[in-house]
């Protein structure tokens, strides 16, 4: 019974490998089921880990895994003009706020 499913395992594995190869994602994908695991799957360094035990839920965490990975290089200019912005709105407030405080200190 072990043996049968480590065969699906090996065969869902490959078959997630080659839906990356064919995409041109740079990422290897290991599929081990742990149920122990908070998460179902994870991007961790160049490898995608999946931890569901039956094979369609582990197809719907390896799409949404590459989804996101796909989206973070689409959305990470964004980011960096948000955090940018926030980081210039809070150095105006800091020096606004340093003005009114000296202000008060010298009066």
């Amino acid at each position: 019974m072990a043996t049968d499913s480590n065969v699906q395992v090996s065969k869902v594995q490959t078959q997630m490998q080659d839906a990356l190869n064919r995409l041109d994602i740079n990422l290897i994908v290991l599929w081990k089921p742990d149920v122990s695991k908070s998460t179902h799957g994870e991007v961790n360094s160049n490898i995608i880990l999946i931890y569901c035990e039956e094979a369609e839920e582990a197809w719907r965490t390896f799409t949404q895994e590459v989804t996101e990975y796909k989206l973070q290089s689409v959305t990470r200019p964004y980011r960096i003009l948000v955090n940018s912005l926030i980081e210039a709105v809070r150095n105006l407030f800091m020096q606004k706020k340093s003005s009114l405080l000296i202000f008060f200190l010298n009066d």
